[in-house]
Formats: structure tokens, sequence, C-alpha cells
């Protein structure tokens, strides 16, 4: 295993050699997580969950080699670290050795970081897998392709240094890939990188990680993309996108590279999320019909991650724990209840009691502000109502 790191204001790498090769193929993915535990699924499914991320990341190193990809970039949280161990190494290692004329390269990301305990500090890793080290910026370049790849790794769960600032590309004729996980233009110790250093460093293209894959982007001469999710996830962001992996096909074009860069769908199961109204529902069970109607109205089956956003005013005593326990067709169901207890507001606000007084003091957070700011008031006012009546708030 190979490791680099330069941190002279512009990176110079030692010439691997003219390389006669016009093309490249460079797949980038990212936040693949292998052996994260998946949540937000029913118990009996989340290590069955686990095997099939590890089938789906097999069936990602076909493609490598349907496609005959020259590099694998992966631009952050290939594992995650606080659970991968000797099993996921040998996994990697197979997955490697087999492909020896490919060369991988990690970007150390903040699930995944180069630290005492990371598999990435393993001497078994095979030649043609390259790990960034450090949070300076570092580079590989390979003798055999017209390439050089510049990136960094995390150390921790945060990277507060800058990887790109005041530096630029070497001069050259290679084509020149930036690798690593960023949010661009936050501050919040992610590897602060932006725009106008993305364009100041003058790569061909910048595989990065750490946001929604939202298409393609050109900033000066370059063009960099999110990996997006390799599989879909259980958070929010994860319902947003289907997962997969970027081809990015090089060429020499006019003395310079044109690039053609594609994402590709990769996932074995489909999130999807759905914003349900049951406004002036009270049970469980009137719920359930209406989940079941919106279910089957979208087509959703046995290969369905489903989110529900339970929303609108209801009465005062609706409860719906226990929504997601029921058999709808799908293979996991997570139930968010953002509810509000507004359908009966007028004779609340005017009652003289200590449940009115309470009432009184959460029904602007409840009205006012964001969803979520006044689903978490809600929560907190049903949790004092039931305390108020002697009743089990915490299922709340």
């Amino acid at each position: 295993m190979d490791s680099s790191s330069d941190k002279e204001k512009e990176i110079r790498t030692d010439s691997p050699g003219a390389s006669s090769r016009d093309g490249l193929t460079i797949l980038h993915v990212g936040d693949v997580f292998l052996d994260g535990p998946v949540g937000r699924l029913r118990r009996d499914t989340k290590e069955h969950r686990r095997e099939e991320l590890r089938e789906a990341f097999d069936a990602f190193l076909q493609r490598v080699d349907e496609e005959q990809a020259d590099v694998v970039v992966f631009s952050g949280n290939l594992i995650d670290g606080r659970y991968a161990g000797d099993g996921t190494l040998t996994f990697l290692l197979r997955a490697f050795e087999k492909r020896p004329n490919c060369h991988f390269v990690i970007a150390p990301g903040p699930f995944d970081p180069y630290n005492e305990t990371s598999i990435y500090r393993s001497r078994r890793f095979p030649r043609n897998v390259h790990v960034f080290l450090e949070e300076v910026l570092g580079t590989y370049a390979f003798p055999e392709l017209p390439l050089t790849v510049y990136g960094w790794g995390y150390h921790s769960d945060t990277c507060t240094h800058a990887p790109l600032s005041g530096l630029r590309k070497t001069a050259g004729d290679r084509f020149a890939l930036v690798c690593g996980y960023t949010r661009l233009g936050s501050d919040k110790g992610e590897a602060p990188v932006d725009e106008e250093a993305l364009a100041a460093f003058g790569a061909h293209y910048a595989a990065l990680s750490g946001g929604i894959h939202d298409g393609f982007h050109r900033v000066g001469e370059s063009v960099y993309a999110y990996s997006g999710s390799f599989e879909g996830r259980d958070d929010i962001k994860a319902t947003e996108q289907s997962g997969g992996y970027i081809r990015i096909s090089a060429a020499r074009c006019d003395g310079g590279w044109s690039v053609d860069a594609r994402r590709i769908p990769l996932d074995t199961y489909t999130y999807a999320a759905e914003r349900l109204d049951v406004s002036h529902l009270a049970t469980v069970e009137e719920v359930r019909e209406r989940l079941k109607t919106r279910i089957s109205k979208c087509g959703y089956g046995a290969k369905t991650v489903l989110r529900v956003v339970l929303c609108g005013s209801v009465p005062l005593h609706a409860h719906f724990e226990g929504v997601e326990n029921w058999d709808y067709g799908v293979y996991s169901l997570w139930v968010d209840d953002r509810t509000v207890p507004t359908d009966e507001f007028g004779s609340l606000l005017r009652e003289m009691t200590a449940r009115g007084e309470l009432y009184r003091y959460f029904y602007p957070k409840m009205t006012q502000g964001t969803e979520e700011e006044c689903a978490r008031a809600a929560r907190a006012f049903r949790i004092g109502y039931a305390a108020l009546l002697g009743e089990d708030f915490a299922k709340y």
C-alpha cells in the first residue's frame, strides 16, 4: 500500500514518464459504509441487510470489471470504521487482489478515518491500493496511466485543515483528479473547500463525498460532483435519491482533456420517502388504512425501504405509536410523527386549568417556525400533558 503527502505551495510529483494512453475510465464512489449498522429496520433484517450491502459492493466490483476501469476512487466512508474488523479487511483484500490491473484510491472520511485502529494501517493491502494518510494534500501518479490523483484523508471525525488552500495542480498534460470528503463552503470541520479553491487548483475533475449528488458542476476549467450514497441509507438525505456510482470517461482533446461523467444507479432496494397528511385522524387503525392506500397507489413492494412523515393537525388525544407494526408489503418502514395536537385549540386556549396553561405556552411553538420545530414543541407538550395526567410519557 502506497502513501503520499506534499506540503509545497504547488503540488509537484516526480514525472512517472509519458503515457501513450489517450483515454481513461475512472469510477467514483463514496459513502459505502461497509459493515455499518443499518438503522430503522426490523431486528431480523439488520444483519441480513449488512450482508446484502456486501453483495451490492460485489456487484459494483463486477461493474469495475465490465467497465475495464483504470482507477476506482473512494472519496470517503468506504467502511464504517466503528464496526469494521478483520472480516471487513479480508473481504476488501480479496476484492482488490482479484483486480491487479485496476488501481483503488481511498480517501478516508469522517466515518473511516486513518486513526490508531484503522484497517487502512494493515500492511496486507496489495500494491494496487493507495490510501491518503494525511490531512494535507497528497498525490498518486501511475506510470502506465496519464493520471495524477490528489487527495486527503481524515484522522478523526472532523478535519479542519483546508487541503486545497493556496495550491494548484502540477503543470503538464496529465489528467488531474481531486478526491476527498468535504462539504463545499462548510465551516464545520469538514475539510474546508469552496468553489474558488477548486477553480484555482485546476483539476479536471473533483471526486467529492459529503453531500447529495445534485448533478455535475463546472468551476473554471474543473468539473466536480458529489458521489451521493452508494446505496440508500436510513437517513433523510438518502431518501432523496437512489444509490449508485459515477463513471468518468476522460479523453485527450485539443491539447487538453474532455470529461464525460455520468451517474450509474446500483440500488438493490428502492429507498422512498412519503409525506402523509393525517389531519383530524385519531387512531392507529385510521392511519394504517390511509398508509396502506398510499403504498398500494405508489406501487411500493418487497424491495422498498420506506420513510413516512405523518403531518397535519390532529385531536389532543391522538397517538400513532405502532403504526409501522403492520405488514404493508414493504421491506422496511420508518414512521416519523410530525403531527401537532391543534384540532381543539380554541377551547384549550380558553381553559383556565393547568392543562390550559401548558397548552397556551406551547401553542405558539407548535404553530410557528419550521415543521421540525413545531414537531419538537408538540412532542414536548405531549410529554408534559401525559405527566399532568399521571400517564407514561416514555413513549414520546
